[in-house]
């Protein structure tokens, strides 16, 4: 592997881990989720999902360094930073109560279009979109206040022909940074 791709996988590997953190889901979705491209490259996600592994297992240790270097900070507090300005700081749970009156709905879609993307925008349930391309699919996530019920609007918008998995769940941490500042990077 060359020196530039094993940066680049390094790199991954830093966004895989703040994935995992922010969204508290298993690892396993996260490494499909952030490292699903990296199939074709068995090496680069084989060292990948070595470091990935290395550093999960020497998070106590790692944590203690942290907070033996970290003086008056709080080592639970996180800051959100947009174009260089703090629009919000405070524990975890915290910036999560931004989003306890969200749920999440994702759908897997094939070939959807941006104007498809922009008639769900404006639908009155909605209150954000986030469209994640995985290969030769989307994932969107929507945030909305009525849960279970905007699946069925959502699909019928979609076209239920294009709709892969669906799934619902609850507002993560990587929400409240979405309706923070509106996007993911």
């Amino acid at each position: 592997m060359t020196l530039l791709r094993r940066r680049a996988t390094r790199e991954r590997v830093l966004q895989t881990l703040y994935a995992y953190e922010l969204s508290q889901e298993p690892i396993a979705s996260v490494l499909e989720n952030v490292l699903g491209d990296f199939h074709s490259d068995r090496q680069s996600l084989e060292f990948a999902k070595q470091l990935i592994q290395e550093v999960i297992g020497h998070q106590p240790e790692i944590e203690r360094l942290i907070k033996a270097k970290v003086s008056h900070w709080e080592y639970n507090r996180i800051a959100v930073i947009d174009k260089g300005q703090t629009v919000a700081l405070g524990t975890p749970e915290d910036l999560k109560s931004n989003v306890s009156d969200l749920s999440v709905v994702e759908l897997e879609v094939f070939g959807i279009d941006a104007g498809t993307v922009e008639r769900l925008r404006a639908l009155d349930f909605v209150d954000s979109i986030v469209v994640e391309q995985r290969e030769l699919r989307q994932v969107l996530r929507i945030q909305t206040r009525i849960a279970e019920r905007a699946v069925a609007p959502l699909i019928a918008a979609v076209a239920a022909g294009q709709v892969g998995r669906v799934a619902v769940r609850e507002a993560t941490l990587e929400d409240a940074y979405v309706r923070l500042v509106g996007r993911v990077e």
